[in-house]
């Protein structure tokens, strides 16, 4: 955007006025970057430095880890938090967090316990959402969450399964 063209012919040539046009467009430029910036930094996956430490500072989060899709997934794991605990509830959490294809959920209703399986790749995610279904989730129930090498859940069956790390729950 050029101011110069929106003023009067005559005045276009003034070199004062050429000038302080070109000043203006660099900062109407800058503007514009800013402006686009905030747009991007208030959606949380597309937020890479301010709009993720707003999040976290408004949520209390504390921020363990540098990397931006966990502070991310803690960001989003936050503001999905509600009660009460149902199947769809949980199954829509993990949904969101870790992809559709990327976690197996087994309940044993008669062993009130709650087995999560999550894809190896999301390994960092696992304390939070521990802390967070640790509050969720009634206290009646054990919670288990299991991470996996090379799982195929698509196909409803584990290949090569090798337990990465079990956590267990107990209140």
């Amino acid at each position: 955007m050029k101011i110069i063209n929106y003023m009067p012919i005559f005045l276009q040539n003034v070199r004062e006025f050429e000038i302080i046009s070109n000043l203006e467009d660099e900062e109407l430029e800058k503007l514009k970057l800013q402006i686009d910036n905030i747009l991007k930094e208030v959606i949380v996956n597309t937020s890479e430095d301010y709009g993720l430490r707003r999040y976290e500072k408004i949520y209390n989060i504390d921020v363990v880890n540098d990397d931006i899709d966990v502070r991310r997934f803690n960001i989003i794991s936050k503001i999905n938090n509600k009660a009460p605990f149902t199947y769809k509830w949980l199954d829509n959490k993990l949904k969101q967090l870790v992809g559709e294809n990327n976690y197996k959920i087994n309940i044993e209703y008669n062993n009130y316990k709650v087995i999560i399986r999550i894809v190896y790749l999301f390994g960092d995610i696992v304390k939070t959402l521990q802390k967070d279904l640790k509050e969720l989730l009634p206290a009646n129930l054990i919670i288990q969450i299991n991470l996996f090498s090379n799982c195929n859940l698509h196909l409803g069956s584990i290949i090569h399964e090798k337990q990465h790390i079990k956590l267990e729950v107990v209140r």
